[in-house]
């Protein structure tokens, strides 16, 4: 009888023995997935600091298994998103990235992260068409701005405020309606609403005006005027 009880006893420490070893291989091996997430990670924020691979569809690191170098043996699966704007304050915007690293031919550990815009050093803001535009009563004009970096490119995820501002001698100020569309665009009405909007009593003011557009770029504000709009008279 002590036989056996000394069998099993011995049996179930070996058990015992066998499921500790084996927890603690797979707790290597997700800890060596974590780093190996972590260090792709860091590849690709490394990668798109350069603003013209940030800006680009990130095809080659999108939908991918990417073998990792330290520590080897891994898979790691990258997810990129598409451009994503962040507070409209700071007008950042950035993608987000999801790994799965594989291991054995299994998953062990998924790591989600951010890949933020790069610092870009803003210029001006530039209003277009830049040409003069003459408006007839009724009649809209669609507009765009962009906020350029020093190197004269677009800095994306940007949105603009619009307002009309009069133009000419304060006799004969233009006024019209500037409504705003997403992200970058806005489109000029030649008319006045009442009080109420849309009210049917409208009125048209000629004379000259510009458009202005103004945004955020971290905290710091930047404006840009379109050239002189002329509001024709009925």
């Amino acid at each position: 009888m002590a036989i056996f009880l000394l069998t099993g006893g011995s049996l179930a420490c070996f058990t015992l023995l066998i499921q500790a070893f084996r927890y603690q291989t797979h707790s290597q091996q997700v800890s060596d997935a974590t780093i190996a997430g972590e260090q792709m990670m860091e590849t690709l924020r490394a990668w798109a600091q350069a603003p013209a691979n940030f800006e680009t569809s990130l095809d080659i690191y999108n939908d991918q298994d990417l073998a990792s170098l330290n520590p080897p043996g891994f898979l790691c699966h990258t997810r990129v998103s598409e451009l994503q704007t962040s507070d409209p304050l700071l007008a950042g915007c950035f993608r987000m990235v999801t790994l799965e690293v594989r291991g054995s031919g299994r998953p062990l550990t998924r790591l989600t992260g951010m890949l933020a815009s790069p610092l870009r050093e803003p210029d001006k803001i530039k209003v277009y068409p830049e040409t003069e535009v003459a408006l007839n009563p009724r009649k809209q004009a669609e507009f765009y701005a962009y906020l350029l970096d020093v190197n004269g490119k677009p800095i994306p995820g940007v949105s603009f405020d619009w307002s009309v501002q009069s133009e000419g001698p304060p006799e004969t100020p233009g006024q019209a309606t500037v409504d705003p569309l997403p992200v970058n665009r806005a489109v000029l009405t030649h008319v006045i609403y009442g009080p109420t909007p849309p009210d049917p009593n409208l009125q048209v003011v000629p004379g000259k005006l510009r458009l202005r557009a103004t945004c955020r770029y971290r905290a710091e504000r930047f404006e840009g005027e379109s050239a002189v709009l002329e509001m024709k008279g009925p």
